[in-house]
């Protein structure tokens, strides 16, 4: 499968004016961390195309997102894995949402129900079962209305949409829903200025309701989608607009998300009276309806001579068989006739100013920016055009050779992410290796050299940690260091947490004293009762030691303390550090396991050759660049840029001490030794570096 690595919230206020706290993040993070939610096309859950699963929690100065990744599915075989998934995910989040209610949901509507009954969990917990709205409330749905409409007068909204009578719920039509299906939220933009504008101005307002589908009050819960929708700004000179046919077309993006291949709008006379009607023409089935009907939005409307203003509106959809579907693809809505299925689903009478008229028709086509495109909209508050990752010369950013690094006053990023507790309980504390890499054509793990620092300080305080077996240790002769997963067991765990925090803390101050221009990344796992959490920092020595010396770096002690400590961490990056602004970005250090790693960009052999340089006692890298490439050679004469090898620390004797190389606390700063070291090749590669040990 294909996986994306993305951002589904954040601690920032949103476009619909709403902030989520960061405990609150945390919370639903939590609680959702195991099981992930399906993934569907322009929120239409008749369209599901993957699988998300939220990957960490990451903290910048200034803001805190959720990280999702989500997995996409490229065969058969996948498709029906993820597509088992969902069902599975509907069935178990129905039952759990239904089962509080089910009783007097049941109890309530007993007398009403046929034996086809289903419960529904979108808005509420409800039932559908055809014809029950109108067995439960029959008064409600006598109307005189030639389109079977109810006067919004009648009703008491509780919601967009929705309505209560009894302690019971009755919906607007399932036609408001995506694809008209009731697995889909309602229409809320649309309904709710219908509501507003109708009940502020005491319009003659009616409403299409859906006869099939009865809730439960108490179970109402607001559903948010945070799809980003906007309602235009507009001119009002509805007379300026001469009569005919303008049709807009979708770009081939669009039409993937929407299923709109064009939207047409016709002004003309009709008994005098300006008339506009404007249809939506859509290129897939509407599933909600049956897999050969394809309903298509439709909106009428008249103006009055005088004021110029609308005294009429309605919205319907036109319902199209194959057949004539591919007619209406072959002429425009003048052309087009009356030969479909024709429902009304709502209705405005009396004067609407212009703004109003707009402000309607374009959130009733939730989801086509074709209709605030033809009325001339300006959205004020974002700018579609997609940023430009590569200069426009073609020339390679810095970050295509070092994609990450930090420097001092930057700040420090921290992830949080949660995973399953493992069955292996023998120690308290153990490193889990996080690195790989390829060599001789085969996958080693490994760890970076200086954890051997780690080890050695914990072992002077009485503390066990050891390699792993069967894993490299690799030293990267640059100013950068990812250490693994120290990980934490037992009813000791979050007390040896800080311990490694501490040893961590004294590493660091031991390079500040050296005044090293050293930028690192850990990661700190504790198993809570239910979950284990890893704490993952990034951050130069300097800004990291900030931190270290901060009361609240040190780790929750309960499972339900770690939403306050995401608060209070949150909050001291903010109050001690600039705003970031997402530098260096959120994809280029956090991986897909939900931890912080400064990523190393090797050259490829064939792009330099090694060389053992006998004046200076060290091994010389010669780096084959193309002309063409002056940026970067600009940058490397500059010393902005430059190589740095790696290689595998054996397990040799120190000649100062004749301890093993791995425990030698002299070992690496004998020139001699490391000159050996090289000289028998045990390098694996050159790599691109912004600072060279």
């Amino acid at each position: 499968m294909l996986k994306f690595l993305g951002v589904i919230n954040s601690d920032k206020v949103n476009k619909y004016n709403m902030r989520f706290t960061v405990g609150s993040l945390e919370s639903a993070y939590s609680d959702n961390w195991k099981w992930g939610v399906p993934s569907f096309l322009n929120h239409d859950h008749l369209k599901p195309i993957a699988w998300s699963l939220v990957c960490a929690l990451y903290f910048e100065p200034g803001m805190v997102r959720t990280a999702n990744l989500t997995y996409v599915p490229e065969n058969d075989s996948e498709s029906k894995l993820i597509g088992s998934q969902i069902q599975k995910y509907y069935i178990e989040k129905t039952t759990e949402f239904i089962s509080p209610y089910k009783n007097e949901l049941l109890k309530r509507l007993k007398p009403y129900l046929s034996r086809d009954y289903k419960f529904c969990a979108t808005e509420s917990a409800a039932v559908i079962d055809k014809g029950i709205a109108k067995r439960v409330f029959p008064e409600i749905f006598e109307t005189d209305d030639k389109h079977g409409l109810v006067l919004l007068s009648k009703l008491n909204p509780v919601a967009p949409g929705i309505f209560e009578r009894d302690g019971l719920l009755i919906y607007a039509s399932s036609f408001f829903r995506r694809s008209f299906s009731r697995l889909n939220t309602l229409n809320t933009p649309f309904l709710k200025r219908f509501q507003e504008i109708s009940l502020s101005r005491q319009l003659n307002s009616k409403i299409a309701l859906d006869p099939d589908m009865v809730g439960l009050a108490d179970s109402l819960h607001e559903v948010f989608e945070f799809q980003y929708w906007w309602g235009p700004l507009f001119n009002e000179k509805l007379d300026d607009i001469p009569n005919g046919v303008s049709i807009h077309k979708s770009n081939q993006k669009d039409i993937i998300f929407t299923d709109i291949e064009s939207t047409e709008f016709w002004w003309y006379e009709q008994d005098g009276r300006k008339t506009f009607e404007c249809e939506e023409v859509v290129t897939r089935p509407s599933l909600g309806i049956s897999d050969t009907s394809y309903g298509c939005r439709f909106v009428h409307s008249m103006i009055d001579q005088h004021s110029n203003e609308p005294f009429h509106l309605d919205g319907a959809i036109r319902i199209y068989d194959e057949e004539k579907i591919l007619k209406r693809w072959d002429v425009d809505i003048s052309n087009s006739g009356k030969d479909t299925e024709y429902i009304k689903i709502w209705r405005l009478d009396g004067n609407i100013s212009v703004s109003e008229w707009k402000e309607l028709i374009s959130h009733y086509y939730r989801d086509n920016m074709l209709v605030g495109e033809y009325f001339g909209g300006k959205d004020n508050l974002k700018d579609f055009k997609p940023e430009l990752l590569v200069k426009e010369n073609n020339t390679a950013p810095l970050s295509e050779y070092v994609p990450t690094h930090m420097e001092k006053g930057e700040g420090i990023r921290i992830a949080l992410s949660y995973h399953a507790r493992t069955s292996e309980r023998n120690t308290r504390r153990k490193i889990r290796v996080t690195n790989s890499l390829e060599l001789n054509n085969s996958r080693v793990r490994y760890v970076e050299a200086d954890t051997l620092e780690i080890i050695k300080k914990l072992r002077k305080r009485g503390e066990t940690l050891n390699v792993p077996p069967n894993t490299e240790i690799i030293a990267f002769e640059d100013m950068l260091i990812n250490f693994p997963l120290f990980l934490h067991r037992g009813s000791q765990a979050v007390r040896d947490a800080n311990v490694t925090l501490d040893v961590i803390h004294e590493l660091c101050c031991s390079w500040r004293d050296r005044h090293d221009d050293r930028a690192i990344t850990f990661n700190i796992g504790i198993e809570y009762d239910t979950k284990e959490a890893v704490f993952s920092f990034a951050g130069h020595i300097d800004d990291l030691i900030k931190w270290f010396n901060f009361s609240g770096s040190r780790f929750p002690s309960q499972e339900s303390e770690i939403g306050l400590w995401c608060e209070t961490a949150a909050k001291f990056l903010t109050d001690n550090f600039p705003e970031s602004n997402d530098k260096p970005k959120l994809g280029e250090l956090l991986n897909s396991s939900g931890m912080l790693h400064f990523e190393r960009r090797f050259l490829s052999p064939k792009d330099y050759e090694l060389y053992m340089d006998e004046k200076n006692k060290a091994v010389g890298v010669e780096i084959k660049m193309l002309r063409s490439e002056t940026e970067v050679v600009k940058e490397i004469k500059n010393g902005h840029l430059q190589v740095a090898p790696a290689f595998i620390v054996t397990k040799s004797e120190c000649s100062k001490c004749g301890s093993e190389y791995r425990f030698c606390d002299c070992s690496k700063y004998i020139e001699n030794d490391v000159v050996e070291i090289m000289q028998k090749v045990w390098c694996i590669g050159v790599f691109w570096t912004k600072r060279k040990a």
